[in-house]
């Protein structure tokens, strides 16, 4: 008989198999020699792979068990406290510091409903979030109370996280401390609030009561300086008048920044047109401009509807605070207003309103403040050019009633712009 080349392990493996189905028995007489001593051969590599499997198995069970220990010990020793549950909101598994913060032992919690440990007024929450954690939708965590076994509650934010099986691994962060400040902050802040209403109403009514004897005096210096007077005499009334009026302006604008902080200006709607408004406004600052020998020019676009409904009074006192302190803080050059259309739609137009100078300009560190009550760039100039510095405050907060906004861009020694929008209703055409 001539022999080939030797079958290979599977062929002898599946030879023996029929084999043993039909005869019963693997032996010598069925096989030879030769495949004898291969299926013996297959066999012993057989049981070698085994062992090595074997050995891979208890390795990686070794490690399993190392890394589950690690696990734990981590999970218990974490400084947040760590809650399994079912997806039923049973406590499935429990760290220390869970037990800890609810002043409990680990056994105590393990298989209690979570639901047990939240107060009934807040378990709506827990439902709504778990139900959005169930369907797999993105939350950023809740805030709920919790009740600690000695009957006491705590703040707690709650984050839970998905897993196999329907569990979820829940983190509990006591945030107790940070809602009390949180309510000491709000009941700080009602006060401030309340206590800048009554300050704002006081300085409202002092202006009042202040600004009538005040007019009477003035009334009465105006009266004297109609007798027959020395030129001593009459500049002396001069400058009392002008004491008089400047006291007056600057009780004029507490009042009016009084009135705002406490909520009492509303918008007085009207129709007006914008191109007379303006030609009347800046006919009022011209004198102050020629006394000084200043160019004052105004320029409104061609796009720009003049035809508006606002408050036609109070983007005059803007115009006014804006142009006149140009003026005051312009000692030669010129002063110029510009209008121009920022956007419009069928209804509304919003108008952007410009005031160019050749002035003493603002220090870029100083910019930042001015439209804060009672403060100008530089404290000498309230000694050289007076003022309250109040109109830019009043100013902006009069933008932003009429829903637009201000601001000034100024390089010092060369002048500067400021700017402001507001929106308008245009009148139907």
């Amino acid at each position: 008989m001539t022999h080939g080349q030797p079958d290979s392990a599977l062929t002898l493996r599946q030879r023996a198999e029929e084999k043993l189905k039909t005869d019963g028995d693997v032996t010598s007489k069925t096989l030879s020699s030769e495949e004898t001593c291969q299926v013996i051969h297959e066999l012993q590599v057989h049981q070698i792979e085994l062992e090595i499997q074997n050995e891979e198995l208890h390795r990686t069970q070794h490690d399993l068990e190392a890394a589950k220990s690690r696990y734990f010990d981590l999970y218990d020793l974490a400084p947040v406290a760590y809650l399994t549950l079912s997806k039923h909101g049973l406590i499935l598994e429990a760290n220390i510091t869970a037990a800890t913060l609810f002043g409990s032992t680990r056994k105590e919690l393990l298989k209690k409903p979570v639901t047990n440990f939240i107060l009934p007024e807040d378990q709506s929450v827990y439902y709504l979030y778990r139900k959005l954690v169930i369907e797999g939708k993105k939350t950023q965590g809740c805030e709920l109370r919790m009740i600690r076994a000695d009957g006491s509650s705590f703040w707690a934010y709650k984050y839970a996280t998905s897993m196999q099986g329907g569990e979820y691994l829940v983190t509990l962060t006591d945030i107790t401390k940070l809602k009390q400040t949180e309510e000491e902050l709000r009941r700080a802040k009602i006060a401030a609030e309340a206590a800048t209403v009554a300050k704002s109403e006081f300085l409202a009514n002092m202006s009042h009561e202040i600004r009538t004897p005040m007019n009477a005096i003035i009334g009465v210096i105006q009266l004297l300086e109609m007798g027959d007077l020395s030129q001593e005499h009459r500049e002396d009334l001069c400058m009392a008048k002008k004491a008089g009026l400047d006291l007056v302006r600057l009780i004029n604008d507490i009042l009016e920044l009084s009135k705002i902080e406490a909520h009492k200006i509303d918008l007085e709607i009207s129709r007006f047109d914008l191109r007379n408004e303006i030609a009347d406004t800046i006919k009022l600052l011209s004198l102050q401009a020629r006394e000084k020998g200043l160019e004052l020019t105004y320029s409104i676009d061609p796009d720009v509807p003049t035809l508006l409904k606002g408050d036609a009074g109070r983007l005059r006192q803007i115009i006014i605070n804006l142009v006149g302190n140009a003026i005051k803080f312009t000692p030669v050059g010129s002063v110029a207003l510009q209008i121009r259309k920022d956007a419009e739609d069928t209804d509304t137009v919003t108008i952007r309103f410009l005031v160019h100078d050749s002035g003493i300009g603002i220090a870029a560190d100083e910019q930042g403040h001015i439209f804060e009550p009672f403060t100008q760039a530089d404290s000498s100039t309230i000694r050289k050019y007076g003022g309250t510095g109040l109109g830019l405050t009043i100013s902006k907060r009069f933008a932003e009633l009429m829903g637009g906004h201000i601001g000034v861009q100024s390089i010092e020694g060369k002048g500067s712009s400021f700017w402001f929008t507001v929106m308008m209703d245009k009148q139907p055409g």
